[in-house]
This record gives C-alpha cells, structure tokens and sequence, in this order.
C-alpha cells in the first residue's frame, strides 16, 4: 500500500467534520471505528469516501481561477508609474477544502493529495499548466447557472406560443417542474412566497379601479359597484395578463394609486375606485418574493445544484412575468403567463387562488394581485335595488364643478331580501334577467365591496418616468476613391412611370 492508499485508509469522525451535511452522513453511515485525527470512538468515514464527497461538491459549484493577470491587468502591471498590484482571486486548495468541509487544516492538506494524485495529468505538467487540486490551485464558488432552465422555458413559450395552446406532456412537465411544491421549497424564506390573505391578515382587502369617459356610465357604477366594478361576466372577459379571453378574474391592487395606474386612465376622464374585502382566507403565491429569495444549502448535497439553479431561474421568471408589454404584442406575450395562471389555479394541490405580482405602471415597490376565477367571484348587493339610486355628479358653481359625489340608493326591506319578494317598481323583470348568472354560479363569493369606500378619482394629468437614450451620430467622410459616406448619400431619384 503507497502513501496516497494509506491517506485515503485512514479514519476521521463525525466530530471532526463541522459541516452539517457530511456530519450528519458520516453519523447516519454509523461505521464505529477510531477516528486517526481526534483519537476517539465514534461514527467514522474513510478519508477516501471524503475526498470524493468534496471532488463531486468542487466540481458542481466551485471553479478553478485563472493563475495569470488578464489582458487589462498585465497593461497594469506594465505600467511603471503604475503601484497596482495583482492578486489571483479565490483560496489556496488547502484552505478552500478546509472551509467547504470545515475540517482541519491538516486533514484538507491529506485529502488535497489525494485530489492531485486522482487529477494528475503529465503532459499538462510537463508544459507547466496547473491540474485540479495541485496545491498552488485557488478556488472561488461558481455564480448559479440556469441556462439550462431558460434554455427549456423559451422551448416552452415557443411551444404554447406556435404550435399547442394546451396543456400537452411537455408543457405540462415544464410547469410542474418550476412551479410543483414551491410553496414547500421556500418555507422559512425571510419573505415566505406564499402568502395568506383574508379578514384577519395583512392583506384583508384590495383595491379595484374602472375608468370612464361617460358620466351615465359612472352613474350606474357608483349605484351598483357589486356590479360594474366587479370582474365583468364571461361575454366581456377580454385577454390579460393572467387570464385568457372568457375567462373572468379579479385583477385588484394593494392601494388605490396602483390601481389607478393600472387603468392607464386618459386626462380628463373619471376613475372609480373601491375596497373589496375578502370574505374568506385564500392562498397567493407572492412572485415579488421569489426574486429576493436566498436559498441555504450545503455544496455536498447532489440535489442543492438543482435547487439553486431552480431558485435562480425562479428569479429570472417573476421579473419576466411582471415586464411591460406593448398594447400590439399583448395577445402573444401574455400567452405564458396566461398558461402559468391556469396550471397554478388549476393543476396543483392545493390550488392557488392568485397571484401578487409587480405594477409594470407605477413603482417597483407597487403590487397588484390576481384573482383566479374560482376565488373572483363578488357578494351582490341584495339590499340594492339596481337602477333605482339617484346619483349625485357634483354642482355647477360658477362654472366651476363642486365635487359633491353622492348615491341615494333604494334598498329592499330586510324581510323582503330574506323571503324573496318582488320589490316591485317595474324592476322584477329586469333583476330576473339578471340574476340567470348568479343562480348558475356556484362558486363561493370571497369578495364583497366596502361601499363606503367608493371615491371618484378626477384625473387633471398623467406623470411618467422615462430613461433617456442619446443618439449618437456619425459623419462619414468620402472614403478615398471619392464615393459619398452612407450618411451623405442621396436617395436616388425614382420616375413616376416606374409606379404604373
């Protein structure tokens, strides 16, 4: 047996081993035996079954740095009157094992042997080029790389985007992948990605916004905003962000100046805005934490790549799902998160019952919130006779509008909201005809509008943030052979008759 043989024979216990994860593999491998370093009883490994943990832990998540200055930095060392200095980056290989492996210095010194004996390769040494594991090698952890999860998630919006709206093998495969179990992945995360909202949480209410160029139109909102305000019915559900057409959800902000943005609403038109309360406890997945998400793991855990390769990609996904998206391109581009909103309302279990998401319309720290549809239904407003209030837009004083918004609104008597009785005023027909829907809806209403909070928002002008862009232009000179630069060019001339 050689030397290298006998290192990687020798014993060293679980006690020696501070890392968390090779501790608690090396107590649950329960091999009893004389550590050869501490000189005690206990649950031991083979400095060899050691090594190779480390080999596999350097190999996924740490690189080996360059041993030579780069391009800018050897012009730097150059310089005379320069006093840089050039340090190469990363620790010794020593030192870098023994931090991973929180193991003694004289241990990581046994298993850098037998690294450099198992990555020997002669003809690199013969021409003087650093090996794996020599001891003059440094080392820094490797940035997370999820191309690979990118690469697989463009395959998938081409997918959904091109050739299949559906839910087939891979596309379902792809969001089970990203989105299967993440309310469990993050549990104990600073900021938990899912999120509980209802009468008694944080969130226990969201704001809803409707703009409108019509004063009739305002008026039937603000006597009926369980109604006009609410997710409009099936007929009228156009494509969003988070929902395709005909399929209606509840899209709400978390205070009223989002929710006003959200709108886009023109200068001069009017926005109404209200508090919806919730009713009953739901389930939201908070994608504005999964950016802030930090995952703790250990290198020599096989599965801890795959997870910080999952996170990272994760990061990279909620900022893609919340980007602004030009009017033209929204049919397209809301496909994908269109498919998301469906699979997490519908295809994990339990289901969510919306989304917190970033305002693309005002500021990073604003958040919308989604709906799905089996949670956006809103309580009606029984006691409201609808088209019986007297709305009230404001006086002309002077010329001048006082903004005096009221609604005088008739209401039922309460026997008669519990019995059923016509409430008469020529309105049974009308209510008749449009109660079909509440009778065939079976889902439970979380929602119920606070009417106290209505407010009538006069919109005087519209602020934007913009990043600007210099242009930067180019005069051309005549090249030498006398021809004009592309910039001093003349367009040729063209005769009308060529048109005909």
């Amino acid at each position: 047996m050689n030397v290298l043989d006998e290192l990687g024979a020798a014993r060293i216990c679980s006690e020696c081993i501070g890392e968390a994860y090779l501790n608690a593999a090396a107590m649950k491998l329960d091999e009893q035996s004389l550590c050869d370093y501490c000189k005690d009883e206990g649950s031991t490994v083979s400095l060899a079954w050691l090594s190779e943990a480390i080999n596999g832990a350097f190999d996924r998540h740490f690189v080996r740095t360059s041993p030579d200055a780069d391009g800018f930095e050897s012009m730097m060392l150059r310089d005379k009157e320069s006093s840089y200095e050039w340090y190469r980056e990363g620790e010794e290989t020593v030192r870098a094992i023994s931090e991973a492996a929180q193991v003694e210095e004289n241990v990581a010194s046994s298993i850098q042997l037998i690294l450099d004996e198992k990555h020997y390769c002669r003809d690199a040494v013969e021409v003087g080029e650093e090996t794996e594991f020599s001891s003059e090698a440094h080392y820094l952890r490797k940035p997370v790389d999820d191309w690979t999860w990118n690469a697989e998630w463009e395959d998938f919006e081409q997918l959904i985007k091109t050739r299949s709206r559906y839910f087939g093998p891979s596309a379902h495969g792809m969001l089970e992948r990203v989105f299967g179990g993440i309310d469990k992945l993050f549990v104990g995360a600073k900021r938990p990605v899912l999120v509980t909202a209802g009468p008694l949480q944080q969130i226990s209410a969201l704001v809803r916004a409707r703009c409108f160029q019509d004063d009739s139109e305002l008026r039937l909102a603000m006597g009926k905003p369980d109604l006009h305000l609410a997710p409009p019915p099936f007929e009228f559900a156009t494509a969003g962000r988070m929902n395709a057409h005909g399929i209606s959800v509840f899209y709400g902000s978390l205070d009223r100046k989002t929710a006003i943005a959200e709108v886009r609403p023109p200068v001069g038109s009017k926005v109404l805005t209200a508090k919806f309360c919730l009713n009953d406890d739901i389930r939201l997945l908070d994608l504005t934490a999964i950016s802030e998400l930090k995952i703790e793991g250990s290198v020599f855990d096989p599965d801890y790549s795959e997870t910080l390769q999952r996170t990272e990609f994760l990061n990279t996904l909620a900022r893609r799902i919340s980007k602004p998206v030009v009017p033209n391109a929204e049919p397209l581009e809301y496909i994908a998160t269109q498919a998301i909103s469906e699979f997490l309302a519908t295809e994990v279990s339990p289901c969510f019952d919306g989304v917190i998401f970033p305002s693309v319309q005002s500021s990073n720290e604003s958040k919308n919130v989604v709906l799905f549809h089996h949670a956006a239904r809103v309580l009606e407003m029984e006691d409201v006779i609808q088209g019986s209030s007297d709305v009230e837009l404001g006086l002309d004083d002077d010329d001048e509008y006082s903004r005096g918004y009221s609604v005088f609104a008739k209401t039922k008597p309460e026997a008669a909201i519990r019995e059923g009785q016509d409430v008469g005023d020529g309105l049974n027909e009308w209510l008749a005809d449009n109660q079909i829907v509440s009778r065939c809806d079976n889902r439970t209403a979380k929602l119920e509008v606070d009417r106290s909070t209505l407010i009538v928002h006069v919109i005087g002008s519209v602020e934007y943030t913009a990043v600007e862009n210099e242009v930067s232009w180019y005069d051309r000179p005549p090249s030498a052979s006398g021809d004009i630069g592309v910039a001093e060019q003349k367009p040729e001339q063209v005769e009308l008759a060529d048109f005909d």
